[in-house]
């Protein structure tokens, strides 16, 4: 099994595909939750699926195309109401968990791709533990920069989904 790397957002300025909503401050500095513990700790069997073409304007990019599903691992690791998501898009995402089983996690990277390709991705995931070996989640990317003198920003959604391995 490969690591999965779970959509990551790249901000670029003109649009071509669909344009998102998301912003570095909501992905940044998430808090921690009242969760207590380690219990969600460990790695886990990923399926990512696309749910939409938003980057597809945007072929260097490398993103999926609707309706494709990628698996892989991914490692949680939960120190009480902090959670982190490793080997998530070349970019660990970090967050909280919450009492009831809900988390919120996020991150950014940026991508230097031969020079002339400057991208900034910034990702948001939300879900929740069905328990301590199942989680699931809704994940939104944001991409922006420029590739070869062309503005970007674009965007795209997806589902996860994890059990323990």
């Amino acid at each position: 099994m490969k690591n999965i790397l779970i959509p990551t957002f790249l901000l670029v300025l003109a649009a071509c595909g669909e344009t998102g909503s998301l912003n570095l401050t909501q992905v940044l500095g998430i808090p921690a939750g009242d969760k207590e513990g380690t219990a969600l700790s460990g790695t886990f069997s990923t399926r990512v699926s696309y749910v939409n073409d938003g980057c597809k304007d945007f072929p260097s990019l490398e993103v999926p195309f609707k309706n494709t599903t990628e698996v892989g691992n991914v490692v949680i690791e939960q120190d009480s109401g902090n959670i982190s998501f490793k080997d998530i898009q070349q970019q660990p995402l970090f967050g909280g968990v919450y009492f009831d089983n809900h988390y919120e996690a996020g991150g950014t990277f940026t991508l230097d791709r031969q020079g002339d390709q400057n991208i900034l991705r910034a990702v948001m995931l939300r879900g929740r533990f069905v328990d301590p070996n199942t989680f699931e989640g809704n994940g939104e990317a944001r991409m922006v920069g420029r590739i070869e003198a062309k503005d970007v920003d674009c965007s795209y959604k997806f589902t996860v989904s994890g059990i323990r391995s």
